[in-house]
């Protein structure tokens, strides 16, 4: 999937929605229609780290503290890590 550049930021914001519904999942509900929305209060944060050009960690960091402290289950660092860097290859600020 290629970046969407920041000038659009709607869109980079929607291609994010989608890579955490499609890709993220923590939870394991994306086959659930009705759970659509269940990871949009993590956006705005989510969609600011990467905006302001975060590190790998630091998306790390928060996606694990928001997957292991805010939802509850227990989840290897690594795998946010994973996750992280496919995030910052999605939408990252040097795609202007």
């Amino acid at each position: 999937m290629k970046g969407t550049p920041w000038h659009d930021d709607a869109a980079a914001y929607r291609q994010l929605d989608e890579f955490l519904w499609q890709e993220w999942d923590p939870l394991g509900v994306n086959n659930f229609h009705e759970a659509r929305n269940e990871y949009d209060v993590y956006l705005p944060e989510i969609f600011r780290l990467l905006r302001e050009g975060a590190t790998i960690a630091e998306i790390a960091t928060h996606l694990h503290h928001v997957v292991t402290h805010q939802m509850g289950l227990n989840c290897p660092f690594e795998e946010q890590i994973c996750v992280a860097h496919k995030l910052h290859d999605l939408i990252a600020p040097q795609n202007h």
